[in-house]
């Protein structure tokens, strides 16, 4: 799966210190929007988790039935930042013997910019600027782990992909700025109507997402639904042009189509390769019956 690199850093840092205490929590100041803490302690495997340290410790509190008699609070820094803290609950001078908690302090603090700084780099590679979608680099990563995690589970993997109708004339209409607020609106759209799985940008005016343990006719029935929503949902977008408060209501189509693992392919790339080829044919579809009409 995707490894993150602050997350490695946490449970790194917190695997270290699990035999300095009976709890050990290692918490992130430096994700962007995203709550960061490993825990271990007593021998216990490391592993991020999403509560708050106080959640934490009251837990462990209630299962063990006492409160800790012991506390030691360390702050991570790096070039004076502090990017984190180290909390060792129940803690004893013996126990912390093999280690030089300022020295351990330091380096973590150090591996914690290191850290924060590769994740930065990792979002710009798995993010796309204007929609806030994923891209096709995630994607195509996601898709793979996603198969290979379920290829002796005979669990379905569905994919839905779309694309959006008439967007050169949209962006004639409303140049490339405005069109991009109407993908991003349609991609958070879109999304909240979801199960499950991550919307991607393939190229464009292309998206797609996969949908781990959606079968075949769940997905085609999916895609049915999120075209129609789409169809008759307007989209509100600024007008500076016309005036500072200038708002107009945009509506979009678009074309779908699905494709499930392991009926109609194999693999990955065989998988996208025919969502892509069902979209297009929709595609098809919806030009003719325009034309008629």
């Amino acid at each position: 799966m995707h490894s993150h690199p602050l997350e490695m850093t946490l449970t790194a840092l917190a695997q270290r210190l699990t035999d300095a205490a009976d709890l050990v929590i290692v918490q992130s100041h430096v994700a962007q929007g995203n709550y960061q803490c490993a825990v271990a302690g007593s021998g216990r495997v490391a592993q991020i988790v999403d509560q708050t340290p106080e959640q934490l410790i009251a837990d462990h509190v209630a299962a063990a039935g006492q409160r800790f008699n012991q506390m030691c609070f360390q702050p991570l820094a790096a070039s004076g930042q502090v990017l984190g803290t180290v909390e060792l609950c129940n803690w004893s001078t013996e126990r912390l013997a093999y280690l030089d908690l300022a020295a351990f302090a330091a380096a973590a603090g150090i591996a914690l910019a290191a850290a924060a700084q590769a994740t930065q780099f990792q979002r710009l590679a798995w993010i796309d600027p204007h929609t806030g979608a994923y891209t096709l680099t995630w994607f195509t990563e996601f898709l793979t782990d996603n198969i290979a995690a379920t290829a002796n589970m005979h669990r379905p993997i569905s994919l839905i992909a779309w694309d959006v109708d008439n967007l050169k004339i949209l962006n004639e209409w409303f140049g490339h700025a405005r069109c991009d607020q109407l993908l991003t609106l349609l991609t958070c759209t879109l999304q909240r109507h979801l199960p499950t799985g991550s919307i991607a940008r393939f190229a464009g005016d292309e998206f797609v997402v996969c949908l781990p343990g959606v079968s075949a006719v769940d997905a085609q029935a999916l895609a049915c639904h999120l075209q129609l929503l789409i169809d008759t949902t307007p989209f509100r977008i600024a007008i500076p042009a016309a005036s500072p408060n200038a708002e107009q209501d945009v509506c979009l189509g678009i074309s779908i189509g699905s494709a499930s693992y392991p009926h109609d392919a194999p693999d990955g790339e065989g998988l996208l390769e025919h969502a892509m080829l069902s979209m297009r044919a929709d595609k098809e579809r919806r030009r003719a019956e325009a034309v008629q009409s």
